[in-house]
């Protein structure tokens, strides 16, 4: 987390492998470290604001495709 209380710049890509689109943003990112920030997270110590500046979508930003096989064990299940 240090390197964002020196430089807040920060960017995030997200890759749809299905339909090669990507999506791009950037913009300023602050780590949280009180607890009533991030209190609706069970068990996360730290937590991540993250603010948008700037968007890149492209709906064909990548000739990369992959077909989901299963989800990661680790990651929560996603709300329905």
């Amino acid at each position: 987390f240090g390197n964002l209380a020196v430089n807040p710049r920060a960017g995030l890509l997200f890759i749809d492998f299905d339909q090669g689109a990507t999506l791009q943003l950037s913009g300023s990112a602050e780590v949280l470290w009180d607890r009533a920030d991030f209190a609706a997270f069970p068990g996360a110590h730290r937590a991540v604001r993250f603010r948008v500046s700037d968007v890149v979508e492209l709906p064909h930003g990548t000739r990369l495709h992959w077909r989901l096989i299963q989800r990661s064990p680790f990651n929560p299940p996603a709300p329905e």
